[in-house]
């Protein structure tokens, strides 16, 4: 569906000052798999999975945080999930969203 738009984004970062010998070390990401609908058959609306990863230093190389991009940080998320587990996680958000455009809504009751 043109209309239909999925995504990954950061919510929110935790991360320490001072961790193991790093400086602004990254510990924890909330992340979201997200379907957008913007379509005219049906009001917009929004379907969202949620997660939080945790790291340690053993993950991967160190980047400053200054010098993170969301692309950094999802490519973390990423490598720590499951085979298939991204795959599955959007979806599910794909057919949740299929299943909000496809719905009825209606004023007119079958007693009425």
């Amino acid at each position: 569906m043109e209309d239909l738009q999925t995504g990954w984004n950061i919510r929110e970062i935790t991360f320490y000052p001072e961790y193991s010998g790093y400086t602004n070390f990254v510990n924890t990401v909330d992340w979201s798999c997200d379907a957008k609908y913007t379509g005219t058959s049906v009001e917009s609306f929004h379907v969202s999975s949620n997660g939080r990863s945790f790291f340690d230093t053993g993950t991967g190389s160190f980047i400053a945080y200054d010098d993170l991009t969301e692309q950094d940080v999802l490519g973390w998320v990423f490598d720590q999930m499951t085979s298939g587990h991204k795959e599955s996680i959007e979806q599910d958000v794909y057919n949740r969203a299929l299943e909000n455009i496809n719905a009825k809504t209606t004023g007119v009751f079958p007693w009425s």
